[in-house]
């Protein structure tokens, strides 16, 4: 954070403040458009407040955070947070547009925000995310068309995720072209546990060998978190059982491409980063033995 200064009236064991201000935070900035505190010298204290957040480069926050490296900036609007008994909640949503799309993030709690392990709840629903511009910023290989979804019931422990729900599949009521390059299916298919299976040899041999990329009709991933294990299946997987095979990517069109996953139960911090290694390297390429 950089250097800010704000007016206040003072009164007793409360603070308010008289005009907006605003906090520099990395390339970006917190306005404060209002401030109270009550209590102020109790552990009891509570404090309000209401404001924006300016653009954000991604960039600058994931690698503070200790995340892969993401292109993009971040707004958004907190239409009410408050603090209180060292928990800090956001009333209302809290909205944010990244990637031609919309991330919206409602029931946002944080227990012991300022300590060394602070505990966080929300639930997050994405809205038309531009897959051209996620799939470059991750360098994973190309691939057209919008996704949606949620992670609910999230649960992050000292900033990393311990619990979720989550769903990422195909806008299907977007008009937008939908195609995949050969390197966005090898990226996909190693998640997937897939690498070396006939994904990997129909892509090397006969016909398909002379195509870059294909047409798709649907793709997704469902993944649930808990004690660091990822039960996976794909968008149109009623049931997430460990063992049973399910459909990633659902191909369109002649030649038609189906890429079908095998890795059930995931270790998360491996599969987060064997993920961060492919985005680091541009995205790992299937070799047949």
């Amino acid at each position: 954070m950089g250097a800010s200064s704000f007016q206040f009236a003072w009164q007793g064991d409360q603070l308010q403040l008289l005009e907006a201000s605003r906090i520099p935070i990395l390339d970006g900035a917190l306005r404060v458009d209002s401030l109270s505190i009550r209590n102020l010298f109790d552990l009891s204290r509570e404090i309000s407040l209401d404001g924006a957040l300016e653009p954000l480069s991604l960039t600058e926050l994931t690698q503070a955070l200790g995340w892969p490296a993401l292109a993009g900036t971040l707004t958004g609007r907190a239409p009410g947070v408050r603090y209180r008994d060292q928990i800090l909640t956001v009333n209302g949503p809290l909205e944010a547009d990244i990637f031609g799309g919309q991330v919206i993030g409602r029931n946002l709690q944080i227990r012991q925000p300022f300590s060394r392990w602070p505990s966080v709840t929300a639930d997050i629903d994405l809205q038309g995310l531009d897959l051209s511009l996620l799939s470059s910023t991750l360098e994973i290989g190309a691939i057209s068309g919008r996704i949606g979804g949620y992670i609910h019931d999230l649960e992050l422990f000292a900033w990393q995720p311990v619990a979720f729900e989550a769903l990422i599949a195909t806008d299907e009521e977007s008009p937008e072209p939908r195609r995949i390059s050969v390197r966005a299916i090898n990226s996909i298919a190693n998640i997937g546990g897939t690498a070396g299976t006939g994904v990997a040899a129909a892509l090397q041999g006969g016909l398909l060998r002379f195509f870059d990329s294909y047409r798709y009709r649907k793709l997704g991933l469902r993944c649930t978190l808990k004690d660091n294990i990822c039960l996976m299946s794909g968008a149109n997987d009623l049931t997430q059982r460990s063992g049973e095979r399910y459909t990633l990517l659902e191909g369109a069109g002649i030649p038609r491409l189906d890429i079908i996953g095998y890795a059930g139960r995931v270790n998360w911090s491996q599969l987060i980063e064997q993920v961060a290694n492919q985005i680091q390297s541009g995205g790992t390429p299937i070799r047949v033995p």
